[in-house]
């Protein structure tokens, strides 16, 4: 039984850095879908497949959500039913392997896998070996921001347990992918950690070190032209089109903005699971595209994911998924204190839970539930060990 745990933690945890591994053929088929099937009937055939009661009630309701958004909207139900289906077989098969192999156990192995990946980063960045891009760190991952999903939380536990060598090797490597994602996740995690009253003296003591961050950022050219960029299109929303020489990305996140928003207008109530490329094909045609876009046959970029997680939940669930955003976020909510482990754990999921939700909009990404199962069900665990 020991070496079939081992097996099933391997895999599982080998599996969310295994988004680079796939064959296209008629649709991706990823290494990630082959290991979940297999390892499915593994858990079920030892009889440790099994389901929370709150959620086979929340999939319930996003079924009766679905159902009647798509008949009363006469949108096609096949796109639901993909959704439905993926979400229902990834998010159950991590909550599993999370109840088998145990949180501490399972989120350390994690760690072990996520250094090993940034350290491989670092190798092939210093060899000039790539599969994206030979100028920004992505380590075994299809880009930069796959990498920053997948190690922020490994860096925040290496730092906040004091293995400082490991951090900074990790560090270097978030730097070195030079995604504005990294540089929002440290932002972010700067604010929750230090901005108290109690310690308003350490921000003051990290005050020159915030500033040469600052201008650190000011001199990466991709990340001041993308906020540049983007608050001068955010007009589309009264205009309607977009600047001639707008780049891609703030096209991509600006032109989905605008479909989820204006359909949330519509329908706050949401339009159903699988239903944003639909409403996308519907809203976009509002927009005036600019004509370079349009030449590159770029006009629907990231429509499948919205650009968003947050956006594709509120065209698809409105203020229902609003509300679940919120609830998960808070309820499972732990102090950033380092002295507890359970607390490091899911502070340093809670921030990819944030960038998760600004960016990539994919319902079943590999490891969302690996990350999402683990910071909802740390606040029993630690319960029942106090």
């Amino acid at each position: 039984m020991n070496a079939l745990k081992n097996y099933i933690k391997l895999s599982s945890i080998l599996a969310i850095f295994s988004e680079a591994a796939k064959i296209h053929y008629i649709i991706d088929i990823k290494l990630f879908y082959v290991i979940l099937i297999f390892n499915s009937f593994i858990l079920i055939y030892i009889n440790r497949y099994k389901f929370s009661l709150s959620f086979l009630v929340l999939l319930l309701a996003i079924l009766f959500h679905g159902v009647i958004a798509f008949i009363s909207l006469k949108i096609p139900f096949k796109l639901f039913l993909s959704q439905f289906i993926g979400i229902t077989l990834v998010s159950s098969y991590y909550y599993n392997v999370i109840k088998l192999i145990g949180i501490k156990e399972i989120f350390e192995y994690y760690t072990k896998v996520a250094f090993f990946v940034a350290l491989l980063g670092l190798l092939m960045y210093s060899l000039n070996i790539t599969i994206w891009d030979p100028e920004r760190l992505h380590s075994i991952l299809p880009e930069p921001s796959f990498f920053i999903y997948l190690t922020v939380p490994a860096i925040i536990y290496f730092y906040k347990n004091k293995y400082y060598y490991k951090f900074i090797i990790m560090l270097i490597a978030l730097l070195l992918a030079k995604s504005s994602l990294g540089f929002l996740a440290v932002l972010i995690y700067l604010a929750f950690e230090f901005i108290r009253i109690k310690k308003i003296k350490y921000i003051l003591y990290a005050l020159p070190f915030i500033i040469m961050f600052i201008m650190f950022l000011s001199k990466n050219e991709e990340v001041v032209m993308r906020v540049n960029d983007t608050v001068e299109s955010l007009n589309v929303f009264k205009n309607k089109k977009f600047d001639e020489s707008i780049n891609l990305s703030s096209y991509a996140l600006l032109s989905n903005m605008y479909v989820s928003v204006t359909n949330f207008t519509q329908h706050p109530l949401g339009t159903g699971l699988g239903s944003y490329t639909y409403i996308y094909n519907e809203k976009i045609k509002d927009l005036k595209i600019p004509w370079y876009i349009r030449t590159l046959k770029l006009h629907e970029l990231n429509k499948q994911d919205a650009d968003s997680l947050f956006l594709r939940i509120l065209s698809d669930f409105g203020i229902f998924g609003i509300a679940l955003i919120l609830f998960i976020l808070i309820s499972y909510f732990r102090p950033f204190k380092t002295e507890n482990i359970y607390n490091i754990i899911a502070n340093g999921i809670f921030i990819y839970l944030l960038l998760k939700l600004l960016r990539s909009g994919h319902y079943f990404s590999v490891e969302f539930y690996f990350f999402l199962w683990t910071y909802i069900l740390i606040k029993k665990e630690a319960i029942n060990e106090n």
